[in-house]
Parts: C-alpha cells; structure tokens; sequence
C-alpha cells in the first residue's frame, strides 16, 4: 500500500451503512389521490373517488407486505456467484472487467441514458447532468472521462456534494494508479505537504462501467484532511453503500456483471440490507442474525468496523467532518446537521433515519440481488 494513503476498505471485509426506518416511510400517494378532479355527475365522481380509495389500499397493502418482508431474519443467497469467495467459499473467483476501449462518445451514450432514466426524460436535468461532464474546471482535475462519468453520475444522488468539492480543487487531481488489490480508492497526500492530496482510483478497475466508480467517488470526497476514525470510515462506507444501491435500482444489471468490482458491491451491500432489527428497519449495529446467512459470520454492519486495517482507520473515537458530509447526511437522513463530524452521533442519526428507499424499493433490492425473501 502507498505511504500514508487512505483507502476504501476491501469491500468483502468491512461492510457499509447507513440505515433507513423503512416502516414509516410509505410510498406517495398516485397524484389523483391528493387532488380530485372535477366531478361531473354524482355517480361519475362516486366511481372516481371510489377507484383513488382502492388505489391507496392497494399501495398501503403493498407497503405493508414489504415491511413484513423486512422484518424477517437475514436474506440468504440463492446464488452466491453474485459475491465474494472470501464471504462464501463456494463463490467462483472473479475477476476485474476485460480490457476494452471506452470511447467518449460511449461514455456520454450511457449517461445521457442514466440521467434519462433518473430524471424521468426531464430534458433540461438531463442536459445539467452532462454540463457537469462537460464542465471544464471538473476537465481540469480529472481529465480522465471515465473518472469524470463517474463523478457527473452523482448528480442528482445523495452524493451529489462530491462535484463540488472536486470542482473546488479539493484534491490536486484525481486518476487511476496502480494501488494493491484489496483497495478500490484512496486519498494520497503529498509527502511534502506542499500541494493538496490526490484522489486516487484503482487501476484494476479501470474497465468497469463508470457507474461502479461513483460510490467511490463520493467516499473518498469524504476524506478532506489526513485524520482518520472508524466512524469516518463506517459513515463513508454507509453513504457509497447506499449510492449502489440507487444505481442498482435504475440498472439491475450492474449488480450481475460478474466482475470483481461488482461482486464486492454487492458483497457490502447485502451486508447493508441485512442489518434490519425486528420491525424492518435497517440499522447499523442491529441485525437478526449472520448477515451473510451460510457464509463468513458477521453479526452487523457496523461490526466490520473494529479495529484499524487496510484503509488506514484508527481506534480514535471521532474526527473532524465537513460540508460535503453535511450536505450528503442531509440528503440521505433528511436531518440538517450545521457541523456534523465523523461520530458516534452522526452515526446514530444514520442508524435512526433514512430517506432513500421505500419498504418496497428495499426488497426490490433483496430480488436484484437474488436474496431469498
């Protein structure tokens, strides 16, 4: 490993989090059910009113399946193939994505389709989302296109906050870099002291779509000085969980690629989802059982986060935070922290609120994963 280099944990060791009280976050209401329309006739408005009450049941029935989901022991695997072998020693070895070429124009091809699909064809989202791209400060520190995807794909994401502190200059620059296996990016200080860090990606992974990058890519923007906690390192791990999880909902087919990237995202990510206490609530440092049902026993997700190891965390209890952690807790907590820090209290507000998915997002997770629920 670089000297002094801080690096996202191998992701079939430690795991992720960020938790969610998933049962009190039912899914809107279609938009008819908030506002009727106008009714023409008494026995026309009766049906219309009848039809929107059968449309919330039925959405309030489907929530409340997912929550009972939810509440069950930990997920098993039907196909351990989508993970690591050093979590079920059955798995096949993967391997990192083939060389190919990445042209720049299938670069863009495939963000324009992923911010299509995020933004519902809003064109004018569509078209900030590859501005960002585009932009030519963010040219400046990373002038690799596939790092640069990777970076505009956060637009739009709890991650969001990571262009700009890119864009700031935050890091001298960021590219790929020969780093040891287990390490899929990390932050290099200079030596000297005298020019900012540098964002380093691994280049082992330099053929994998841009998309398993971004998560990444956010972790690291976390890291802004040369401080490191287990906290740190269990919060950033819970945000870049999380992002995958997003990117999974609006491609499942990334979480079946096979290669190594993906299997150790999925890895971390199973681990995630299967830290939920009795009433279905993700959780940090609360689970029902082995998270990896049948395979290496970890009791929480929190729990692979104990002592320091290969992404440079130390036993100290808290360091310093910043606005992008601010801004990313925000987004995916919904709690607005002035000055959060990398803490026990910042984790217990993850641990207690959680604002991206649904019950039934949630569980659709579990099948793209192929978990038995």
């Amino acid at each position: 490993m670089l000297n002094n280099t801080r690096s996202s944990s191998p992701f079939f060791n430690p795991l992720l989090n960020i938790p969610p009280k998933l049962s009190t976050l039912p899914p809107s209401l279609p938009p008819t059910a908030n506002k009727p329309a106008t009714i023409p006739a008494a026995n026309n408005g009766t049906k219309i009113l009848a039809a929107m009450t059968a449309s919330a049941t039925n959405v309030s029935t489907v929530n409340q399946t997912a929550i009972n989901t939810l509440k069950k022991p930990p997920f098993a695997p039907s196909d351990v193939n989508l993970f690591m072998p050093q979590t079920y020693s059955t798995a096949s070895t993967p391997q990192p994505a083939a060389p190919r070429t990445i042209t720049e124009t299938q670069i863009k091809g495939q963000l324009t389709k992923t911010f299509s699909t995020r933004f519902g064809g809003n064109t004018t989202q569509i078209n900030s989302g590859m501005a960002v791209f585009n932009d030519a400060t963010l040219k400046k520190f990373v002038p690799d296109p596939r790092l640069r995807a990777a970076v505009a794909v956060l637009k739009g994401t709890p991650g969001e906050a990571a262009i700009d502190t890119i864009k700031a200059g935050t890091y001298s620059k960021v590219a790929f870099a020969n780093l040891p296996a287990g390490v899929i990016a990390a932050i290099q200080p200079d030596a000297t002291g005298k020019t900012k860090p540098q964002l380093l990606m691994n280049s082992r992974y330099q053929y994998e779509d841009f998309r398993q990058l971004a998560p990444a890519m956010a972790h690291e923007s976390l890291h802004q000085d040369a401080a490191n906690s287990l906290p740190e390192e269990r919060i950033n791990h819970s945000i870049d969980t999380m992002l995958y999880g997003k990117l999974m909902l609006e491609d499942p087919a990334l979480a079946t690629t096979g290669t190594e990237l993906a299997r150790r995202q999925n890895t971390k990510f199973m681990a995630r989802l299967n830290s939920r206490d009795t009433n279905g609530n993700l959780r940090l440092f609360t689970s029902q059982g082995n998270v990896y049902p049948g395979g290496t026993p970890l009791a929480n997700f929190g729990a692979a986060f104990t002592s320091a190891g290969s992404d440079g965390g130390t036993v100290a209890s808290t360091t310093a935070g910043n606005q992008t952690l601010r801004k990313m807790l925000k987004a995916m907590t919904g709690v607005d922290v002035a000055s959060p820090n990398f803490n026990s209290t910042t984790e217990s507000i993850i641990d207690k609120n959680q604002i991206m998915f649904t019950p039934v997002q949630l569980v659709q997770l579990a099948k793209i994963l192929k978990l038995k629920t």
